[in-house]
């Protein structure tokens, strides 16, 4: 009887450890980023801040960011970051010209797009949590370089071509549909897109055609998953650049994934299953090989 008694104990044992491994504490992540920039002939200072800040209840380790533009990209140094704790990163780079011609970007890739107007400035949040698993977060911010007249930074800010962005999926793989929706048909569209690492885009860029906009198979993007956890939603930014008055412009389209699969819940219940039955096995085998 003993004995018995001793099993139920580890049996509470086990399901407790695993079962509050399920509602384990969480990170979360929130960034916040202003920027401008100052036109040269040769470069471009790109200045302002960048933070994040930690709204979880689990200390975050080797938080930092990346700033893509064009061809450029630059990480800030990482730090730590305690529940309910801030930081801010000052920003001044200065970013050559050449980076944001189409030959060094890979949103434009051997393409062409004019090297002024508005650009997007992509940034990806990193942090691992205790168990240094790395995540990360992507955003785009519209940063328009050069001296634009009245009449077109109306238009770069507030573009009228729009597009419309669907997605299926089995949870692990995904399809995305693109169709840009303007009424000029003699335009370049190109598509290319920005996601979380825990991602894996099939194609980098194509060019949208009007002419055979119909023809869906032209304009789709595969997307599976490489890292992300169950039950977890990433976004992916579908971004449509053209020329536009001799300046190069823009519009983001953003779509949510989720990745599902059995969660985590459901893993700790059958490992606590199994371990309940070592238990049993361990305590009750002496009981049997007594009674032979």
């Amino acid at each position: 009887m003993k004995i018995f008694y001793k099993s139920l104990f580890y049996l509470f044992f086990i399901c407790t450890f695993f079962l509050s491994n399920a509602y384990s504490s969480f990170i979360q992540i929130v960034g916040k980023g202003n920027f401008s920039n100052k036109n040269f002939r040769s470069h471009i200072l790109l200045e302002g801040e960048y933070s994040m800040t930690n709204n979880g209840d689990s200390e975050a380790q080797d938080v930092f960011f990346k700033i893509s533009l064009g061809g450029y990209s630059y990480a800030g140094d990482s730090v730590n970051l305690k529940p309910k704790e801030s930081h801010t990163w000052k920003i001044k780079l200065k970013i050559d010209k050449s980076f944001l011609i189409c030959k060094n970007d890979p949103s434009c890739s051997d393409l062409k797009l004019p090297s002024l107007g508005a650009f997007p400035l992509k940034v990806t949040k990193f942090y691992k949590d205790m168990a240094n698993y790395q995540f990360s977060a992507p955003e785009i911010f519209r940063l328009i370089i050069g001296k634009v007249d009245n009449i077109n930074l109306s238009s770069l800010k507030a573009p009228e071509v729009n597009a419309k962005v669907t997605v299926k999926g089995d949870g692990q793989e995904f399809v995305l549909d693109i169709l840009v929706l303007s009424k000029v048909k003699d335009i370049k569209y190109y598509v290319s897109f920005f996601t979380s690492q825990e991602l894996k885009v099939s194609r980098d860029i194509f060019l949208f055609n009007p002419d055979t906009s119909k023809n869906s198979s032209l304009n789709t993007v595969k997307i599976s998953n490489f890292s992300g956890l169950s039950n977890s939603k990433y976004p992916v930014y579908s971004i449509i650049q053209w020329e536009e008055n001799g300046l190069r412009n823009f519009i983001v389209r953003a779509q949510s994934i989720s990745i599902e699969s059995p969660s985590n819940l459901d893993f700790y219940i059958i490992l606590s299953v199994i371990g309940v039955l070592i238990v049993l096995v361990i305590f009750f085998i002496p009981i049997l090989k007594g009674k032979d």
